[in-house]
């Protein structure tokens, strides 16, 4: 049986929860009084299949692969316990069966005949909606080690804010949060502009990596009002310069064709004499309409957990490796691996029938977490060795260990605190380059908040140091370039690395 959709405001979801308790209890009775909710109130997935490609090659004695390329629509109830750590989700619109919806892209790649399969799957979690670690054996043979040993191989969006741009792209489609009458949310958004080069304008949301990611409007383009402000200064201890509203627009703009104050746009801004790359610029304005980004990490629990253990959809369309997945590993990268962490802080690798939705995790090249789980979360944001210092994820917990206290915040429980106190830790491995010590403050997870002694590491983590080697890159004196126009130190490795994580990623339990 399906159910038709449809949105319910925010004016009648009061109503709609004070009904609540007797629809409840008229169905617990129908059902006998069973402790577990009647599944016509669990939240509903459907699947949808929209591409199946042969993947070439044929692997040992598990034969050939295929691509599934397709979207995944779920949802989320606001009213279980395990969702109400995300931010604002109670001012997200509910359908008719009160639930939060979401649409999310998946690509999985699989052995055709699943009765070949290891029973291991393995998610990737994409890094702006990018695939990083899609296997491709015919440029890098090496990648053929994943399916000679039968895995699957998955891939879904998390992070609301990415663009289509390309069909590539994976995205996912969270909602926008009301207030209770139906009306606008806006609130204060801050941001750094750190241009790398002389330029008139800048995109927004701002910060280092999101120049691509779809930005938080202002309430107004009238940045004369209350709220609004552009500074500067040269270094991130200087004193802010304030810079007069009317040396800057809400705008689109450049030197020649368009100068100063440029076109009026909500996703740009244009600066009388342009951004100078001496500078540290930070803009603070009234935005509106807040995504419900933590929707995103429920979507990503959700949809690893459907193809883990369900039979079939909620419209009977069957789970493509349904009853072959006998554990289940995940991965990210650089922001993607940081957005891992942040995933098992929350809670999220409990799944909705209790148990662990990763068995194994690893998160590669991430020392910080991801901005995901505030209003106007920017989940893109990647902190510089002096940018985004104050950024959500840049604060948060960085010590591993359920005790671990943070003596400056006076922050008790570090990453690991909530899937202790519910039997839902994964083995986690955690990997840093020398990148991450120097530049991307690596050191928080070894050390107490003010560096004088070592931290206690939880039983199921293992922490691995790629020393001399740098955030990204294949490493070999290839790689090494230096640009004295350019004000950074000389990019590149003599060492090769790539290969090492690779085999970290083999190493990884799956029981």
């Amino acid at each position: 049986m399906t159910f038709p959709s449809f949105a319910i405001s925010p004016l009648d979801r009061p109503r709609l929860r004070a009904m609540a308790p007797v629809l409840a209890a008229a169905l617990l009775a129908a059902c006998g009084g069973s402790d577990s909710p009647p599944a016509a109130t669990a939240p509903q997935m459907r699947l949808s299949i929209t591409a199946t490609e042969d993947v070439a090659g044929t692997y040992g004695s598990v034969g050939a692969y295929e691509k599934l390329t397709g979207t995944l629509r779920g949802e989320v109830d606001p009213a279980d316990p395990r969702n109400a750590v995300i931010q604002d989700l109670q001012l997200a619109p509910v359908n008719a069966r009160g639930m939060v919806e979401y649409s999310a892209d998946f690509v999985m790649l699989k052995p055709k005949d699943m009765a070949r399969a290891s029973g291991v799957l393995r998610y990737d979690a994409p890094n702006r909606g990018n695939i990083l670690t899609q296997p491709n054996p015919a440029a890098t043979p090496g990648d053929a080690v994943y399916f000679e040993r039968g895995y699957v191989m998955l891939y879904s969006a998390w992070q609301g804010d990415v663009p289509k741009s390309t069909p590539a792209r994976l995205t996912v489609t969270v909602p926008v949060a009301r207030n209770q009458d139906g009306s606008t949310i806006t609130g204060p958004y801050r941001t750094e502009l750190v241009p790398t080069a002389a330029m008139p304008a800048m995109a927004l949301p701002g910060g280092v990596f999101n120049g691509t990611m779809i930005p938080y409007e202002p309430a107004s383009l009238d940045n004369t009002q209350p709220g609004y402000s552009l500074t500067r200064r040269r270094n991130e201890t200087d004193a802010r310069e304030p810079v007069p509203a009317g040396q800057w627009k809400f705008a689109t703009c450049d030197a020649a064709a368009n100068p100063f104050p440029g076109t009026p746009s909500p996703a740009s801004v244009c600066l009388q004499g342009g951004f100078d790359p001496q500078y540290l610029y930070e803009l603070v304005y009234v935005a509106k309409d807040p995504k419900v980004m933590g929707v995103g990490l429920a979507a990503l629990r959700d949809t690893v957990s459907f193809f883990r253990s369900a039979a079939a959809d909620a419209d009977g369309r069957a789970n493509p490796v349904a009853g072959r997945i006998q554990s289940t590993l995940g991965q990210g990268t650089s922001q993607s691996g940081n957005a891992m962490k942040t995933f098992l802080h929350l809670g999220f690798n409990q799944s909705l029938r209790g148990g662990k939705v990763f068995d194994g995790m690893f998160a590669h090249v991430a020392a910080r977490q991801t901005n995901i789980n505030t209003r106007f979360a920017v989940p893109g944001g990647g902190g510089g060795l002096r940018t985004d210092h104050t950024a959500f994820g840049q604060t948060a917990p960085r010590g591993l260990d359920k005790d671990y206290s943070d003596e400056v915040s006076g922050r008790q429980g570090g990453v690991m605190k909530r899937c202790a106190a519910t039997d839902t830790c994964p083995k986690f491995f955690l990997g840093l380059s020398g990148t991450e010590f120097w530049q991307l403050q690596g050191s928080p997870v070894l050390t107490d908040a003010n560096g004088l002694r070592d931290l206690a590491q939880p039983a199921n983590a293992r922490i691995y140091y790629y020393a001399s080697t740098q955030h990204g890159g294949t490493g070999g004196t290839e790689s090494i370039s230096y640009a004295p126009t350019r004000n950074v130190y000389p990019a590149g490795t003599v060492v090769h690395f790539t290969g090492f994580v690779a085999q970290i990623a083999m190493l990884m339990p799956v029981d």
